[in-house]
């Protein structure tokens, strides 16, 4: 009966030492590997995600991003009758014949190239417009409208310098005992949101 013990000795050894191998390769993957693919995830190369992005937003946009002015918007009361973004990537603003921006600017006057689509979103609690172009590259440029005797268009480009936006929002934000107030907001490819309201007021 001894005899049998000590023969079984080395294949307990045996199987207990495969059972450690087994054991410190199923730690390291797991602990090492999940290592080695969070850095990966960490070096996504957003630059090159955008543009895939974008290319496949400019294929699948209409040809033209058209934005017609309500009468009763402050754009169409300073003179901006439209705003469109051709084939070519070029905005193009049509102003109304008695305005003051026509006679500066003409019946037609490309305001920017390399647009991706453009919008007008409100700013502020009050009844002011901006004007976005959402760049092909990423990047924001803007028209700020204070108010219906504006004079001359004044574009301000690369917005607080961030890229890779793919988006641009209104969010209306309600403060306790102060009327509400309208802002704007910036969502890149990465998640990331963007405040931009208190940069434009600042800066006009």
């Amino acid at each position: 009966m001894q005899k049998n013990k000590s023969s079984q000795t080395p294949i307990i050894i045996v199987l207990i030492t495969i059972l450690l191998i087994m054991s410190g390769y199923i730690i390291y993957d797991k602990v090492f590997t999940s290592k080695e693919t969070d850095t990966a995830k960490e070096e996504i190369d957003y630059d090159k995600v955008y543009n895939n992005y974008q290319k496949e937003m400019q294929k699948n946009l209409p040809q033209l991003t058209d934005i017609a002015f309500k009468t009763s918007d402050i754009e169409y009361k300073a003179g901006i009758r439209e705003l469109i973004v051709n084939k070519e990537n070029e905005a193009v603003i049509e102003f109304d014949e008695e305005s003051t921006l026509y006679k500066k600017y003409g019946q037609n006057y490309k305001i920017a190239k390399d647009v991706l689509y453009s919008t007008s979103l409100l700013i502020g609690n009050g009844f002011q417009k901006v004007i976005f172009f959402l760049k092909i590259d990423g990047s924001i440029s803007y028209i700020y409208i204070k108010d219906e005797k504006i004079e001359e268009l004044k574009m301000t480009n690369n917005l607080l310098n961030i890229k890779n936006v793919t988006s641009i929002f209104n969010y209306t934000k309600y403060i306790e005992n102060a009327p509400s107030t309208v802002g704007i907001y910036a969502l890149d490819i990465e998640g990331k949101i963007h405040n931009l309201d208190s940069s434009i007021l600042k800066n006009n």
